[in-house]
């Protein structure tokens, strides 16, 4: 019965992913769609984002902008994934 309820593979108590992602969003001055944004993941005592820039780009149904930030964790049990943004006006 090794692996039943998939028990196998339970890692008790411990975290998948538990960095803190910091986010900074602001409107181009060129043209008020585009927005320029970049975060940072981090998991020290760091306080704004730095400077990698995430690249955005219009959603197709909607008005609003999309960017993904890529998340990997080498640890077991180990994450490799992309989180994806979307923002909308508020109506």
């Amino acid at each position: 019965m090794a692996g039943i309820l998939f028990l196998k593979h339970h890692y008790e108590g411990g975290f998948i992913y538990r960095k803190l992602i910091l986010v900074e969003a602001w409107p181009s001055a060129d043209s008020p769609t585009d927005w320029k944004v970049k975060y940072s993941l981090q998991d020290g005592a760091l306080t704004e984002p730095d400077q990698t820039v995430a690249k955005t780009r219009e959603l197709d149904v909607e008005p609003g902008l999309a960017f993904d930030i890529p998340i990997e964790q080498n640890t077991q049990p180990g994450l490799k994934a992309t989180l994806r943004i979307e923002v909308r006006p508020w109506t």
